[in-house]
């Protein structure tokens, strides 16, 4: 390597005997793979398969590689060390069906929640509901990013930051525009209502 200086004080290092045409963007694991999903398919295909021998439970978020190799002897993500590289699949897996079930009770009430907010609210609009729906189309991208990758859960990334901020101030956001509405129709005042009917004020 030749180091020199120009008259500006730069720095500018030669080195003949680099070779470019050694360089390659390629990836060995997948250049020569005809899969449109870039090994995704064959991974959640294995994922698939180790969920089958727990399906109940699920194998635990650090588990799942571990759990794997204790059950099988030869699979494409043993052989790569590779993570599910799908959100949902890997609550499955991770959670088994009971986790899953209950996760997609959250997210059915929660969707329920903000789009029926921001249908009622079309023609009333208040203050925060064009920050709800901005809110609202953040967590939609977030969503549907999560199904080739792995955030919003069994992670702390800057996307995981975002979509739980972004839940919150939109439920927060509700709440203070239909306060009432809140209160009477979330689930937990209803069972709580069911459970002790004296205790409305």
């Amino acid at each position: 390597n030749n180091i020199n200086h120009t008259q500006s004080g730069d720095i500018v290092i030669n080195n003949s005997d680099f070779d470019d045409s050694e360089i390659s963007l390629d990836r060995p694991d997948v250049s020569q793979n005809s899969d449109v999903s870039n090994g995704r398919t064959s991974i959640w295909k294995d994922y698939l398969k180790v969920f089958a021998k727990s399906p109940i439970f699920g194998t635990s978020p650090r588990n799942a590689m571990s759990f794997a190799k204790d059950h099988f002897d030869s699979l494409f993500i043993i052989e790569r060390n590779y993570s599910v590289h799908n959100t949902y699949l890997a609550i499955l897996v991770y959670t088994g069906i009971l986790g899953t079930a209950i996760l997609v009770v959250w997210a059915i009430g929660t969707l329920f929640e903000i789009a029926g907010f921001i249908i009622r609210r079309r023609k009333t609009q208040d203050e925060h509901y064009f920050t709800v729906v901005v809110l609202t189309m953040i967590l939609t991208v977030c969503a549907v990013a999560a199904f080739p990758s792995l955030f919003i859960f069994f992670d702390n990334s800057t996307p995981d930051i975002i979509f739980w901020i972004s839940l919150g101030y939109t439920k927060a956001f509700i709440r203070i525009s239909e306060p009432e509405r809140y209160k009477k129709e979330t689930l937990s005042y209803r069972i709580t209502q069911k459970i002790m009917p004296n205790s409305k004020k």
